[in-house]
């Protein structure tokens, strides 16, 4: 029998491409989020039927069956939204999730996208799961405000759950995170940025972040996990623009305004060990990926 599978945050980057791949593997999936899709717009990327609208128990009741599997990817992807909306967005749409299921449905796996965010400040070269958490943004705040829902009620009620936090990604066709920003300033002709430029940070490609949920979707999983997802490798922020500034031909040298916010992390660097040891290993490599994301950029954008 075919697996159900439930997306919440259909809309969203992620959660569109994560729809796509796991249908190829013949898993039925359904969606809810917020937009006005058709029933046109929602089969072509790969969903039976689509809910439109935020997650509240009146969407939700309408689907009145089982799932296996619940990925929860409802939540602001963007730092810096106002306080309220982004609690609303992570925390508040991560209650109204786990009442649907503790009401109506019969212990599906959840799978939650977070964020490595929620590490916070730190100085060491990679950060293990197992690394207190002391999030600083407004957004890493309220993504640990839903991880911790998450874990009571994976404690209480003995449901299965794995947490994902999630490192920088980027991918074609993603119109937010860094190295968006810095393609859209490069672009251009831009060449001011923030920080020092020997920030750290681990990337992620979206298609390793997908291969990562469909493992989990197919071998399952028992108990409540936390896993970091992504390369493994910090890259300092100014050798990442000038990959970038590289593919744009851009003349102009980057320069850095050397100012710093306690809401910027210096460092933040997955310890992907125990990735590895579950047997996922992210593959794409980093200079193709950002050179087929430019390409990408290069024709959709500009």
């Amino acid at each position: 029998m075919k697996r159900k599978i439930l997306i919440t945050g259909s809309s969203g980057y992620i959660a569109k491409n994560i729809a796509i791949k796991l249908k190829k593997k013949n898993f039925l999936i359904y969606g809810i989020g917020r937009g006005k899709w058709t029933k046109k717009d929602y089969k072509k990327w790969g969903y039976i039927d689509q809910i439109n609208g935020r997650l509240t128990k009146k969407n939700l009741s309408k689907y009145n069956f089982k799932f296996d599997f619940i990925i929860h990817c409802a939540g602001s992807g963007i730092v810096g939204l106002r306080k309220k909306k982004d609690f609303n967005n992570n925390v508040k749409s991560t209650i109204s999730l786990l009442n649907f299921i503790r009401k109506t449905q019969n212990k599906p796996k959840i799978i939650f996208m977070s964020s490595y965010s929620i590490y916070g400040n730190n100085f060491k070269d990679s950060i293990s799961e197992k690394f207190v958490t002391k999030p600083v943004s407004i957004y890493a705040i309220n993504k640990k405000k839903a991880e911790n829902l998450l874990l009571n009620f994976s404690k209480k009620y003995t449901a299965d759950l794995m947490i994902l936090r999630i490192a920088s990604l980027y991918g074609e066709g993603l119109k937010k995170q860094l190295i968006y920003d810095a393609c859209l300033k490069i672009s251009k002709g831009l060449n001011n940025f923030f920080g020092t430029g020997r920030e750290k940070r681990d990337f992620i490609h979206i298609s390793d972040l997908v291969n990562i949920v469909l493992y989990f979707c197919k071998k399952g999983f028992s108990n409540s996990n936390i896993v970091n997802c992504g390369s493994g490798r910090g890259r300092k922020i100014k050798d990442v623009l000038k990959l970038i500034s590289k593919d744009f031909k851009m003349k102009n040298k980057i320069i850095f305004n050397k100012k710093k916010l306690n809401t910027n992390p210096i460092n933040l660097i997955s310890n992907i060990k125990q990735l590895k040891r579950i047997g996922v290993k992210p593959n794409k490599n980093f200079k193709i990926g950002v050179k087929q994301y430019v390409k990408w950029f290069k024709k959709n954008i500009l």
